[in-house]
């Protein structure tokens, strides 16, 4: 029986221990230039007006195995998100004030950050009439070779009204 109960006593210990390190959470006021950094990149993606602003962007901060889920469900890939900005039409309508409202940022150790983000813009349908459109968002981010990069999102909108 002794046996046994410290067979349950090293398990237990070891998943606590394992749970520990695995839980390892840093707030960003460990790392201000790297969660300055990151927000910024995030303030740039989301503010960007125009398919070529939004391609140099995206081009920059996705990994080249990125995965996103968009709003709609649908996911794809860093190649399948440029070449959906390149056939963006005007039919489309455009973004005129976009704006990041808020970020929220966690670091998992030294490699995975984690920004929950808030976003609106004012934008113009193709019939003229002006609409805001609200969207909250999950981005994770990796550090690989030394550069940050986005490997998934998860989008949903909030508003989207005309």
């Amino acid at each position: 029986m002794q046996i046994h109960l410290r067979w349950v006593a090293i398990v237990l210990l070891s998943a606590v221990g394992i749970g520990a390190c695995a839980q390892e959470v840093n707030t960003p006021k460990d790392k201000d230039a790297v969660a300055k950094s990151l927000i910024e990149m995030e303030r740039q993606w989301s503010e960007a007006t125009t398919p070529a602003e939004e391609i140099s962007v995206v081009k920059k901060i996705f990994a080249d195995d990125f995965l996103g889920t968009d709003t709609d469900g649908t996911l794809y890939t860093k190649a399948e998100k440029i070449e959906k900005e390149k056939a963006r039409s005007a039919s489309e309508g455009e973004v005129l004030s976009p704006r990041l409202d808020d970020v929220k940022l966690r670091f998992f150790g030294d490699h995975l950050a984690v920004l929950y983000g808030r976003e609106s813009s004012i934008r113009k349908a193709k019939d003229g009439k002006q609409y805001t459109r609200r969207v909250v968002w999950t981005d994770t981010w990796l550090r690989r070779d030394g550069r940050w990069q986005i490997i998934a999102v998860q989008d949903m909108v909030l508003q989207k009204g005309k």
